[in-house]
């Protein structure tokens, strides 16, 4: 049997900025901050400054520990100015309200990562991308990324047994893809996104018993 070469030299890694030195701010003092991603940005050369938490005491141990900033609450960390992108770990709970939060500092942050899920529902989660969108023009790019939101809240919605809500999302997400497919039909992923969307908002329909929308 005739040996097969393939080629295992896979460019599978994230193409990394070539500045690393925008300051990052951490709202958050657990172990995925302090253990993951802390040492992970550390590792790969970026630049955390700052770090703020509930437990102010917890988050100087970290702070001594990374060579960061404590401040005694992530308001005083978000009005220094000191950050311009923000990592947000904190339970889902009290996400929604540390991003409203962020978002009252746009002339000064102007990116912020928070970790899933993005809120305790899909309400919630709306309300966060809301907030988000009056902080910039709804660009194609962003826009894309809403609607691949929508169509995972409204696919686990679908799996949790709430079909009503599923639907809702996932219509929203099939008419911004079938948008952005007018204006750029050569881009596959549109197609792609919107026929799965398409196809989990007709379960979810006939889930809700609207059998007739959903064979529509």
């Amino acid at each position: 049997m005739a040996k097969t070469n393939i080629d295992l030299d896979l460019d599978y890694l994230p193409r990394l900025p070539k500045d690393k030195s925008t300051p990052i701010g951490c709202i958050g003092s657990g172990f995925i901050m302090a253990d993951c991603h802390l040492v992970a940005y550390k590792k790969a050369g970026f630049n955390p400054v700052a770090i703020a938490s509930h437990n102010p005491e917890k988050a100087l141990t970290v702070a001594e520990r990374h060579g960061l900033q404590a401040y005694e609450d992530y308001e005083g960390l978000l009005a220094s100015g000191t950050v311009e992108v923000v990592d947000v770990a904190v339970p889902p709970d009290i996400q929604i309200d540390v991003i409203k939060s962020i978002v009252k500092h746009k002339k000064t942050i102007r990116g912020i990562l928070a970790q899933k899920p993005l809120g305790v529902n899909y309400e919630q989660a709306r309300e966060i991308f809301a907030a988000l969108a009056r902080t910039q023009p709804a660009s194609d790019p962003v826009r894309s990324d809403l609607a691949v939101v929508l169509h995972n809240i409204g696919n686990r919605q679908r799996l949790t047994k709430k079909p009503k809500e599923a639907a809702a999302a996932l219509t929203q997400s099939v008419e911004i893809l079938n948008e952005l497919r007018k204006k750029d039909p050569d881009n596959a992923s549109y197609g792609s996104l919107m026929r799965s969307a398409s196809t989990f908002r007709s379960l979810a329909l006939a889930q809700a018993g609207d059998h007739k929308t959903a064979s529509a």
